[in-house]
């Protein structure tokens, strides 16, 4: 336990020392067996509970989210801001937000075990690649967790959801892969 919260500890401070959007605080507990994290966002905004039971509904906000393309490019920063420190981010690290009031989507990064340096000293143009492929699976599992019942989608509503942020995701990865090769 002592050596994950300081791996986590150390993911924390690569994260937040690169400006990557993380919790304001990580503090360790003196018996080093815990981490307090504060979060200091708005009332506005609740953290997504995800569900892995078969017999879930589809969660009616996320087929109305209003601003993916911002959410995109709020990552995508997040992946230009760790590849430039020279960081690899894994799948997990974030924990997403829904708007109470409204469908606005959002995101802070909590889990920092699974963020390190890039020891492997992989090239910066693949470290981008792995960073935006790794933030964009992590943003495809949460719309598939909140869209799907069980092992399938529910309705054609879902599906047609679905399918139309999948490819507003592709199309998005697609054009700054492409930026990204030819930089």
């Amino acid at each position: 336990m002592k050596d994950d919260i300081q791996k986590a500890f150390r993911g924390y401070e690569l994260a937040k020392n690169a400006g990557l959007k993380v919790l304001p605080t990580f503090r360790i507990t003196e018996d080093e067996q815990m981490a307090l994290m504060t979060y200091a966002g708005t009332n506005e905004l609740e953290p997504i509970k995800q569900s892995r039971s078969k017999d879930r509904e589809p969660n009616e906000k996320a087929l109305a989210i209003s601003n993916l393309d911002d959410v995109l490019n709020q990552m995508e920063k997040q992946v230009r801001l760790a590849t430039k420190a020279n960081i690899q981010l894994g799948p997990d690290i974030f924990v997403y937000l829904l708007g109470k009031n409204d469908n606005r989507l959002d995101f802070v990064i909590v889990d920092t075990s699974d963020i390190r340096a890039n020891e492997l000293r992989i090239g910066e143009k693949d470290l981008y690649k792995n960073n935006l492929l790794t933030v964009v699976i992590s943003l495809e599992g949460l719309l598939m967790n909140l869209l799907y019942t069980g092992d399938a989608l529910k309705t054609k509503k879902e599906t047609k959801t679905y399918l139309k942020y999948q490819a507003q995701i592709r199309k998005f990865v697609q054009k700054h892969l492409e930026n990204n090769i030819s930089a």
